[in-house]
């Protein structure tokens, strides 16, 4: 948001109390009316703005990407929609899918929530390889987010394993609505045998992939040229085809969400 753009939001939260949230300036109005929120999230239709609920409730504002224009609010919501292995129990939907993809214990689940601002739509879990299906998740009523199985666990049983290849590959290659693939790197990891499998799948499937390094906070600044490295050789991908993500300063996060953007759009055309 622009320094002379304004922002008054005037929301109807779960109490039915009415409470403001102002940025600078002279106040401009968008009313979410009486809507309610439970949880959900608040995003401007124009130029991307984006609130959460909580940032609501205690009168902050999380980040908007207005150049001042008018702002139309609309409340979006995030909901789980099913669990499937195999083709015939995929959701029937139109609507564009972004699948996300990495090891087991590479911070997808901490990703995932951090994007669209709910701590407990995905669970995360002490156990890594927890996640054994392909997750489905309506977002805004807009696209679809898929939460691949974690793969590369030790103590996942070996049925387990010799199912992950075949169910991810079914779904690569046969959802059509597939808009791009969002594949997770740990910075502290050199990536192994199934991350550059699932590499090659998505090359021969020309699914635009978008690779995101995690856990960037669990190395220093002066570090990260010397970790990126090994990832870099491994995958043959140059440096700016990655994005770096900190759980921790969020860093990252709002480009990543430009990429997804992007690909929603192009495949759009």
């Amino acid at each position: 948001m622009s320094g002379k753009s304004v922002l008054l939001l005037q929301a109807f939260v779960e109490d039915d109390s009415a409470r403001t949230i102002q940025e600078g300036g002279v106040p401009r109005a968008a009313s979410v009316g009486a809507e309610r929120i439970f949880g959900t999230s608040v995003y401007f239709a124009e130029g991307m703005c984006y609130i959460s609920a909580s940032d609501l409730f205690h009168g902050r504002i999380s980040s908007a990407r207005d150049e001042g224009d008018r702002c139309n609010v609309i409340i979006k919501s995030t909901l789980f929609i099913k669990s499937a292995n195999r083709p015939s129990n995929y959701p029937e939907s139109e609507l564009p899918e972004v699948a996300f993809a990495g090891r087991s214990n590479v911070g997808k689940s901490t990703l995932i929530n951090s994007l669209v601002n709910r701590r407990g739509l995905v669970r995360t879990s002490s156990t890594p390889g927890r996640t054994q299906l392909l997750n489905f998740f309506n977002i805004n009523e807009q696209f679809v987010l898929v939460d691949l199985p974690g793969y590369g666990f030790a103590k996942v049983p070996l049925a387990i394993k010799k199912a992950w290849g075949p169910m991810l590959r079914t779904y690569l290659q046969q959802r059509a609505q597939l808009r791009a693939v969002v594949l997770l790197f740990d910075i502290r990891r050199v990536p192994r045998e199934e991350d550059l499998q699932l590499l090659d799948w998505l090359e021969e499937f020309a699914i635009p992939t978008i690779p995101v390094v995690t856990k960037i906070d669990k190395v220093s600044r002066s570090q990260r040229a010397g970790q990126l490295q090994p990832i870099l050789e491994a995958t043959g991908l140059p440096r700016d085809a990655f994005t770096l993500f900190s759980a921790l300063s969020k860093e990252g996060r709002e480009e990543i969400w430009e990429r997804i953007e992007a690909a929603l759009e192009d495949g759009a055309d």
